[in-house]
């Protein structure tokens, strides 16, 4: 580390605050986290897909070329991480499978797995054979798709409960309280407490807006996009054997199998503001998606349902990076990559703050190009 001892405060206790915290306090830095919140984050809510080749979209090859960097660090992150807790965080490195529904839906599906092979990623086409021996219990009707061999998935949930006890463990001091405003190198909480130190780390999610001023005018370029994700539970019948991306009648829709009989469904991305609600339209469309897809699902058990909020940019790309020449420094804006981001942010945020020298993977996403 090239530099002393410094007080770190991060605020916002999501995954990306918390991989912060953990990875400055091992490298000996002092560190404060601040967060109201007792109860699961948004990160927790995620289905915890690693998926930097579904991902991949026309015009963000930068992104996605930053995508697939993170997702080289995420077995490390997690050997480490399960090292220091003997806490399992779920990391499964069994591929995706990408589906179309209907006629139109594989045509879609064929044109993105085109673009992703002409951009040198890497797919397997798989026709009505490869698929029944992969997905027993798929819908006759889906006769064609794609394995993504380098797309994962991570239990969220089991993240934070690790990097929760890593935190504890490596003497991170956290504060239930919300952040007020920043004066200097200074946290003002709603408690009237004040948090000084030298460095301050925003890892506040979709709820960045609140604390923009002069110094940091990016973070109304942060807003929430809304996810709902339903929970069902398989009951020892391996329903659906691998993570699925597909399309169905136009609509995205995700099915994530967990090692521990949870399916997590999802795919709604709704711009609704900090509307909490969970609509029964889109419980019903994301449900009925998901059983064109597997029928079988139809045997399982409900189990709930979940709402958070993705903090999105314009250009869909993070914010990560000191912020001019003040204390403090962004990690926001990790969209729909918040869980496969995490641990490529913590290094890119501990490397800045130790030595002065940004992250050459975040040079294609200045700080300041918002304002």
């Amino acid at each position: 580390m090239g530099t002393s001892s410094l007080k770190c405060t991060i605020i916002g206790a999501g995954i990306t605050g918390l991989a912060i915290a953990w990875k400055l306090s091992t490298d000996g830095h002092q560190v404060s986290l601040i967060d109201p919140q007792e109860g699961p984050a948004t990160s927790a809510v995620a289905a915890g897909m690693l998926g930097p080749t579904a991902e991949h979209a026309p015009g963000e090859d930068r992104l996605t070329a930053l995508l697939l960097d993170a997702s080289q660090r995420w077995r490390p992150f997690a050997e480490d991480l399960e090292g220091q807790t003997k806490l399992s965080v779920g990391l499964r490195e069994s591929g995706t499978i990408m589906l179309g529904f209907d006629a139109d839906d594989r045509r879609a599906i064929e044109r993105s797995a085109a673009f992703n092979a002409a951009s040198g990623l890497t797919l397997e086409a798989l026709k009505a054979p490869d698929l029944s021996l992969r997905l027993a219990n798929l819908a006759p009707a889906v006769t064609s798709g794609y394995f993504l061999p380098g797309d994962h998935q991570v239990d969220p949930r089991a993240v934070m409960t690790a990097l929760t006890k890593a935190c504890v463990d490596s003497g991170v001091v956290q504060y239930r309280a919300r952040a007020l405003g920043i004066e200097g190198a200074a946290v003002i909480l709603d408690d009237g407490r004040c948090i000084t130190g030298d460095r301050i780390v925003l890892a506040t999610g979709a709820g960045a807006r609140g604390l923009a001023n002069e110094h940091a005018p990016c973070l109304n370029a942060v807003r929430p996009v809304k996810g709902i994700t339903l929970r069902l539970r398989d009951h020892g019948a391996s329903m659906v054997e691998t993570t699925i991306r597909g399309l169905v009648e136009g609509r995205t829709s995700y099915i994530v199998p967990r090692s521990d009989g949870e399916i997590v469904i999802g795919a709604s991305s709704l711009e609704r503001g900090f509307d909490a609600r969970a609509e029964a339209g889109s419980i019903a469309d994301l449900l009925g998606d998901a059983r064109q897809l597997f029928p079988v699902l139809d045997e399982a058990s409900f189990e709930g349902f979940d709402v958070g909020f993705r903090p999105a940019t314009p250009d869909h790309a993070p914010i990560v990076g000191r912020l001019g020449r003040t204390p403090i420094f962004a990690a926001l804006g990790s969209y729909r990559n918040g869980i496969l981001l995490a641990p490529l942010i913590a290094e890119a945020i501990s490397q800045e703050i130790g030595d002065g020298s940004p992250h050459e993977g975040f040079a294609a996403f200045p700080t300041g190009r918002f304002g």
